[in-house]
């Protein structure tokens, strides 16, 4: 059998490989409880490709979020009816054609053999596989960056307008899912002007990038008079990841905030309206608060810098930094993401090394090692989340398989010194990906899959969530208001006369957590007096009415404990009240 034909039959073994693991993996997380409840991100662009799919093609308003997801994601609707597998069985169609995007290009970079390495790697990296379970847009926008990435090496190849073109085209829709990625596309147009010496393909390039994103400019300039290419939240998202009280970088919304797509454009805009005394445009939230965070920057330049390099080193770090779910937890359901498969570190190891041969045998393609300086810096310009980095994995499968064979060839050939070298490069990498940091507990998946139970009305398996949680985070004040709100009302609904003392302990620590929940404190109340503790249920009860707090049935309830007391006068006062 010739090369090319083992070579293309391995090829296809790998894809079968991967749109096997990834079949299998969407099949078999169906008991996830957060399967069909959507939380943060994916409930956002669920609920907007449901008014998509319904007809309302127009926002009202620039776009907030990227747009493309939620339209390709109401054509799926469109298909499907809004069943929520089926977009993950596309995602699982999409991370397939990306294994055979990443080997299209390490092919063109660096032959066959680094090709199949690189392709293996991409097919059975389990943060992809986790990723392409979700109803969000990090599949498809990995798939875009690729395809970019592809398109401008070959353009580079073949030095054809159309080429750039079409690399400016798939930039530019990338950009619409992940808009940090025009700066890469920004950069590689300068890149190519410098590199051509011609007008043509920078000018074929950028115009291929507007030509995508043009729609979403004229929809925001439609909906506000102003030119916002793709979204007016750069400014918001720029202070999330660099105001004072962010000390590493990650997603830390300040306090005036609330975490969630639903609230955050409306907070911000709130905010910023209340400290300027006037009512400001999208345009102009937008740019207040990238003011305000450069303003951040400049108070303090050294930790501003340290900043900055914390932020580029979770980058590279082994672990997943969770954003609406957690990796470590979701494996839990996930029989395939419990494989051994490699994370990010070993991209990150042997990317690296890959980097050094070929830097060292000038074989490095100025597309990928632009992609490698500029998308890293542009996600650490805001906050960091683990799918942000997804799209690196490509060019680092590429060199990652260069690695790999060069080690190869290297043991064949008995040389030695660049094979320690390169050990000595692997360890380096290795100490910064893999180094120990704080990654905290996964309470809040505990939290957001009870949140699920609830909602698919099974009560048992939530509270044993929300109890799993607390082990983990005891004072979490979430997970105590859940938790107290559904034994409590367990309790009520069995009849029980005399609450167990556990259970007042916990609704009085869910209490103490949560001082401005009206309907906990009336709780902790009721379940002090059936247990005897008067006086500590009426000092509740009489807090909330000095707090102007009136919800209903106080005033029956503080007279049957004044009455329980032999404060006649005042239960009698209350009784009064209360009708």
């Amino acid at each position: 059998m010739s090369e090319p034909n083992r070579a293309g039959r391995i090829a296809l073994l790998i894809l079968a490989v991967a749109a096997g693991l990834r079949v299998i993996h969407v099949l078999t997380i169906r008991d996830y409880p957060l399967f069909d409840v959507l939380s943060l991100d994916a409930e956002s662009y669920d609920a907007w490709a449901r008014r998509l799919a319904a007809g309302e093609w127009m926002r009202g308003a620039p776009f907030y979020q990227a747009p493309l997801y939620a339209y390709f994601l109401a054509g799926l609707h469109a298909i499907s009816g809004g069943d929520l597998l089926f977009p993950r069985l596309v995602n699982a169609l999409l991370g397939t054609g990306n294994v055979a995007l990443v080997m299209l290009l390490a092919r063109r970079l660096f032959g066959r053999t680094p090709a199949l390495v690189s392709g293996a790697l991409v097919a059975i990296h389990g943060t992809l596989l986790f990723e392409e379970g979700k109803v969000t847009k990090t599949t498809l926008g990995v798939t875009l960056a690729t395809a970019a990435l592809l398109l401008l090496v070959e353009a580079r190849r073949r030095d054809s307008a159309r080429w750039f073109l079409a690399a400016g085209l798939a930039g530019g829709l990338a950009a619409l899912v992940r808009e940090n990625f025009a700066l890469f596309t920004a950069a590689a147009v300068v890149w190519t002007a410098l590199r051509t010496r011609r007008l043509a393909p920078p000018l074929a390039l950028a115009g291929g990038t507007a030509l995508a994103i043009l729609p979403a400019t004229l929809h925001n300039f439609a909906a506000s008079g102003e030119v916002l290419p793709i979204t007016s939240q750069a400014g918001q998202n720029f202070y999330t990841g660099n105001w004072a009280g962010n000390a590493d970088g990650g997603y830390l919304v300040p306090d005036f905030v609330r975490r969630s797509p639903r609230f955050e454009e409306t907070d911000f805009r709130v905010e910023a309206e209340r400290r300027a005394g006037h009512a400001l445009s999208p345009g102009a939230v937008s740019r207040y608060w990238m003011r305000e965070g450069l303003a951040e920057l400049a108070r303090d330049p050294a930790r501003s810098v340290r900043r900055f390099v914390t932020k580029l080193g979770l980058l590279f770090h082994d672990y997943e930094i969770p954003d609406d779910e957690d990796l470590r937890y979701f494996r839990r359901f996930a029989p395939v993401l419990r494989l051994p498969l490699p994370g990010f570190g070993v991209f990150a190891v042997l990317g690296g090394v890959g980097l050094l041969a070929a830097a060292v045998r000038r074989r490095v393609p100025g597309e990928l090692a632009l992609f490698l300086v500029v998308y890293p810096l542009s996600v650490a310009l805001f906050f960091v989340f683990s799918r942000y980095r997804l799209p690196l994995v490509a060019p680092l499968a590429c060199f990652a398989g260069y690695a790999a064979v060069e080690v190869v060839d290297r043991i064949r050939a008995h040389s030695w010194r660049p094979l320690a070298v390169g050990s000595m490069v692997a360890i380096a990498i290795a100490a910064v990906a893999y180094r120990p940091i704080h990654a905290g507990t996964v309470a809040n998946s505990h939290l957001s899959a009870g949140i699920g139970y609830e909602v698919a009305g099974r009560p048992e398996e939530a509270l044993a969530e929300y109890r799993a949680g607390l082990e983990l985070e005891p004072e979490n004040p979430k997970l105590l208001r859940r938790a107290a709100y559904l034994a409590w009302d367990a309790a009520l609904a069995t009849d029980v006369e005399r609450p167990d003392p556990s259970l007042v302990e916990l609704v009085t620590r869910a209490a103490r957590a949560n001082p401005d929940d009206v309907s906990l404190a009336g709780r902790e109340a009721a379940a002090l007096a059936a247990t005897g503790r008067l006086e500590e249920s009426a000092r509740i009860l009489e807090g909330l009415l000095a707090r102007g707090e009136e919800p209903p049935g106080i005033h029956e309830n503080l007279a049957l404990v004044y009455e329980a007391l032999g404060r006649t006068e005042d239960a009698e006062r209350e009784a009064r009240r209360a009708r």
